[in-house]
């Protein structure tokens, strides 16, 4: 590896890291680092977010755009889970649109209409990459979290 070279960014574990750290400052009694969160998710959405069709594609470069661009179903589940987090602190409606966009693409793309599971990843323009629906790493827990996060946006 060229130690020049900006390091890959896993989207996915950026946008868990910014949604983990508010909470475990609270656990702790602190006050939540919101500068930190919104850096990381700003991050995300600026260099891994699919702008045409909604949704976060898988890795890329530092600041460059994303060069992996499939889209692989935690990494939407921690998204939801970041942007439900980030709607408090949305004061130009942007995380909101990004919500709204990553839930359409998921509920079209990567939902199993029979059974409402989703499937483990598809290309940037939603086809089928990996259509299975569980595997060794393909736990309940990263979908439960983010349908579990929605409750709070549409519950009174």
């Amino acid at each position: 590896m060229d130690p020049g070279a900006p390091a890959d960014v896993s989207y996915g574990h950026n946008v868990e890291s910014a949604w983990l750290l508010p909470n475990a400052r609270r656990a702790l009694a602190l006050e939540p680092a919101w500068e930190r969160f919104h850096r990381y998710l700003d991050h995300t959405l600026r260099t891994g977010f699919d702008l045409r069709r909604g949704g976060v594609f898988t890795s890329g470069a530092g600041d460059g755009a994303a060069d992996q661009r499939h889209k692989i179903w935690w990494v939407q589940c921690e998204m939801v889970a970041a942007l439900v987090d980030a709607r408090g602190h949305d004061r130009d409606g942007r995380y909101a649109a990004a919500l709204a966009r990553t839930l359409t693409f998921v509920e079209r793309h990567m939902t199993d209409r029979r059974d409402g599971i989703l499937v483990e990843a598809v290309e940037e323009d939603g086809r089928r990459l990996r259509p299975r629906k569980s595997g060794d790493w393909k736990a309940g827990y990263n979908e439960i979290r983010a349908a579990c996060s929605l409750v709070d946006v549409w519950s009174p």
